[in-house]
C-alpha cells in the first residue's frame, strides 16, 4: 500500500513539474535580437555616410569590391574611403579602428548610440580624417552626431547600374 501511496504521489509530481515547464514555456516570448551596431548613419553637416554591420562581415564597398565583404566604412565628403578594420564592441559603444584606402594613414573613433536612432562619434587620439574645404586640407571635427538611414533610404541609397554608353567612329 505505501508503494502505490508513493508510485501516485510521484507521478502526480512529475505531471504537476511538466505542466509547470509548459506553462513557463508559453508565457516566455522570444524577444527579437538588437543589433545597434548594424545600418546606414549619415552626419548631415559634414555630409558623411557611415555603413556599420558589426555583427556579421557582410558589406561590399562600391569600386572596392575586390577587398570583400568588411564590417564598416565611412566615405562621403571626406578624402578617400575609410574601412573599419578592427572593432571592439562594449555595452552602448563601440571602438572602431579606421584605415584609408591606401592604408597609409589610420584613425580610431569610438561610437556611442544615445538611443536606436542617434549615435555620436567621437575621435581616440588624434584626428586624421580631413576633407577639402575651398583648397584647403581641414580636418573633421573630433565629436560629430550621426543618425540612422531609414529602411527606405537604404534601399533607395544603392546605386544602380548605369549602361555604358560607347563612341561611334
Amino acid at each position: 500500500m505505501k508503494r502505490i501511496l508513493l508510485l501516485v504521489f510521484f507521478i502526480v509530481a512529475l505531471l504537476l513539474m511538466a505542466r509547470a515547464q509548459e506553462v513557463d514555456g508559453n508565457k516566455v516570448q522570444e524577444t527579437p535580437c538588437v543589433r545597434i551596431f548594424e545600418g546606414r548613419f549619415f552626419n548631415k553637416e559634414n555630409n558623411i555616410t557611415i555603413a556599420l554591420n558589426l555583427y556579421d562581415t557582410v558589406l561590399v564597398v562600391s569600386n572596392y569590391e575586390f577587398l570583400g565583404k568588411m564590417n564598416g566604412y565611412m566615405h562621403g565628403t571626406i578624402h578617400e574611403t575609410w574601412f573599419v578594420t578592427s572593432y571592439v564592441i562594449s555595452e552602448n559603444s563601440a571602438v572602431l579602428h579606421l584605415s584609408n584606402e591606401m592604408g597609409s594613414e589610420d584613425q580610431t573613433i569610438k561610437v556611442t548610440m544615445r538611443d536606436s536612432v542617434n549615435m555620436l562619434y567621437e575621435t581616440v587620439g588624434s584626428n586624421a580624417i580631413r576633407k577639402a574645404v575651398n583648397g584647403k586640407w581641414v580636418k573633421l571635427p573630433t565629436k560629430m552626431n550621426f543618425m540612422r538611414q531609414p529602411l527606405a533610404a537604404l534601399k533607395n541609397s544603392q546605386p544602380t547600374e548605369v549602361p555604358r554608353k560607347f563612341r561611334k567612329y
